[in-house]
Order: C-alpha cells, then structure tokens, then sequence
C-alpha cells in the first residue's frame, strides 16, 4: 500500500503536518504541566529550565518538526528516506532541547553530538516507525 498523496483541494502538506505538530507539541505541555502540578518548580530547576521554557520548546518543536516534515513529505518515497527526514527532524529539536536547558549557542560539542545522537536514534526511529504505520506496513 502507498502512503496517503493529496489529492487537488487537500490542505498543503506544510500545513497539515504543523498543526499535527501542534497537537503533539499540545500533548507534551500537558504532560509538562502535570509535572509542574506534581512536582512543583523543582522538577525543572533540577534540570536547569523552568516550565514556561519547556512549554514553548515543546510547542516550537512541533510545529517546527511539522514544518519541516510538510516541506520534506514530497521527497519520502520508501522506509529509509522518512528515516532520514526524522534524523533531519530530530537534529534542531535536540539542539531547541539544548537552548531550554540554558546552553544557548554557540552550543558545545557535547550538545551537537548528543543532537546528533538524538536525530539518529529518535528522529530516524519515528520517520522509519510512521512511515510502516502510514503505508499500511503494520
């Protein structure tokens, strides 16, 4: 089975994978919010951040990973090429993590390998994981 292609009147993929962004960007604060209930500020002050922070990163990460997915969509044509439009996914959203927890670039090299290391295994496992869902692999 082939992935889903638009069909003429379909909202453009950009926009469609920003909002679905959105939703998991939304998702996450929720979970980040009852942390924030739980555990009271000092959740976050143990990882140097605060909640309003990681709120943002979450949102800006969503619809910045949807963005980048509508853009890069038309170019995934099997498993291996959404893998490595998760790596590309996954890299700045390691790197957006990194700013939240106060190493605003220059980043060190720590923070670039670890964003590398991120885009490999997270990135890359959820575009190679999505792709099986939406084609109807799995």
């Amino acid at each position: 089975m082939k992935p889903h292609r638009p069909k003429p009147g379909d909202p453009p993929a950009v926009v469609v994978c920003a909002l679905g962004g959105l939703l998991i960007g939304i998702i996450l604060s929720g979970v980040a919010t009852v942390v924030r209930l739980l555990g009271g500020t000092e959740a976050f002050v143990d990882l140097n951040t605060t909640y309003p922070t990681v709120v943002l990163t979450y949102l800006g990460c969503g619809i910045g990973g949807g963005v980048i997915v509508g853009l890069g969509a038309r170019f995934v044509h099997g498993r291996w090429s959404a893998a490595v439009l998760g790596f590309v996914v996954g890299v700045p959203c390691g790197l957006a993590f990194a700013t939240a927890m106060g190493r605003f670039p220059p980043w060190s090299v720590d923070d670039v390998v670890t964003s590398l290391i991120f885009g490999a295994t997270l990135g890359a496992g959820v575009g190679y994981q999505y792709w099986r869902i939406f084609s109807g692999e799995i």
